[in-house]
């Protein structure tokens, strides 16, 4: 069954929309979104994804994208956020490799919640503070008072 993919499909793979998406009108690409029945790898999503100018239809395409058990890297993540209008969390929670310290402070910039991040750093092993004063302070008191040279 073939329908006229500008009015848009019942059920869409992938291929078919990544292939053509570009010449579509955005208003075609977001109805297209809801047609989709599967994903392909996760930088063709964040390519379209980028391409989107509609920030609640990228988030809905990422969260499908997310029911479909797509993993995105923890560098797609950062390239993610700018383009969404909500983080969602199993974005952060399902990230195939560990994040970098500066990945997070990057997240933490873009104002996704500091409570995730501490997840998601400690799952990277990453020691991880929402506060750069916090941290500088910790280390202060971890140093030691230097002692006054005894006098001859």
């Amino acid at each position: 069954m073939y329908q006229d993919l500008e009015r848009g499909c019942l059920n869409m793979d992938w291929d078919t929309y990544y292939e053509r998406y570009s010449d579509w009108t955005e208003r075609t690409q977001i109805n297209n979104i809801s047609s989709l029945k599967n994903f392909g790898a996760s930088d063709e999503i964040v390519e379209v994804v980028q391409s989107l100018y509609n920030e609640k239809a990228a988030t809905r395409l990422i969260q499908k994208a997310l029911c479909e058990d797509v993993e995105f890297t923890a560098r797609e993540i950062v390239e993610l956020v700018d383009c969404l209008d909500t983080v969602p969390e199993d974005l952060i929670l399902s990230c195939k490799n560990r994040f970098t310290r500066e990945q997070l402070d990057e997240l933490l910039d873009a104002g996704v919640d500091e409570q995730l991040l501490w997840i998601a750093a400690k799952r990277s092993g990453v020691a991880f503070s929402p506060d750069p004063d916090e941290e500088e302070d910790e280390y202060e008191e971890e140093e030691e008072e230097p002692e006054e040279p005894e006098e001859w």
